[in-house]
């Protein structure tokens, strides 16, 4: 939460001496900008998302097809008007706020990561629900030097991206069946021990387009 404080902070800071001066000029020159160069960085965005959407599952080029669409749009519409503007910078600050309201719960180890890649580790002790957020993108969640507490469950939200998590081998792994379509769980590498007893880890996939990976090391 603390971090995302600080990048909260530096974007407005950063955003605020950008328009102190001639604001509406200073927002027509950016929005100008956008629609000129816009759509090739989200092309560029979409390549780079399917160079690394290596999977056997088709539903991860959702995300990034989705890019491509969007940017196809623009480029072929580019005649979008300055008054849209406030209508979708209200959209993206309640956007903003909702996500800032979620990840503050306590209950909850989340992560999340949109339009683009990015490796986290878990916590030494696993314990509770955990979350792993994955919008056009993709969360690396290593577990491998992670012991659960519990019965811990992790719950991993696509759209259009792809949830890769490390889990040791030996774990015992209840893996819940997708809740949606275009939606796939697959799981990689051998159990070390057949063993008994409950799951280690229970994880659940919800959203549109995506896939859940569990690769035992």
């Amino acid at each position: 939460m603390k971090r995302t404080r600080l990048w909260v902070g530096i974007l407005g800071l950063v955003t605020t001496s950008y328009l102190i001066f001639d604001p509406v000029q200073r927002i027509e020159l950016a929005w100008g900008k956008l629609t000129e160069f816009g759509p090739y960085a989200l092309i560029a965005l979409a390549v780079v998302n399917l160079g690394r959407a290596a999977t056997r599952s088709a539903s991860v080029f959702v995300g990034p097809l989705t890019l491509a669409a969007i940017a196809a749009a623009l480029v072929l519409r580019p005649g979008i008007r300055l008054s849209h503007l406030t209508n979708l910078s209200i959209a993206v600050a309640f956007l903003g706020a909702a996500a800032l309201v979620v990840s503050a719960s306590a209950e909850e180890r989340s992560w999340a990561r949109v339009m683009w890649t990015g490796r986290v580790a878990a916590p030494a002790a696993l314990l509770g629900d955990l979350r792993a957020v994955a919008v056009l993108g993709e969360v690396r969640l290593d577990m491998l030097g992670s012991e659960p507490a519990g019965r811990p469950v992790l719950t991993a939200v696509t759209l259009g991206g792809r949830v890769v998590v490390d889990v040791p081998r030996e774990w015992r792994i209840l893996a819940r069946p997708p809740a949606r379509s275009l939606l796939i769980v697959r799981e990689s590498g051998r159990r070390a021990v057949a063993g008994g007893g409950g799951p280690d880890l229970e994880v659940r996939l919800l959203g549109l387009g995506g896939a859940l990976e569990l690769r035992r090391s």
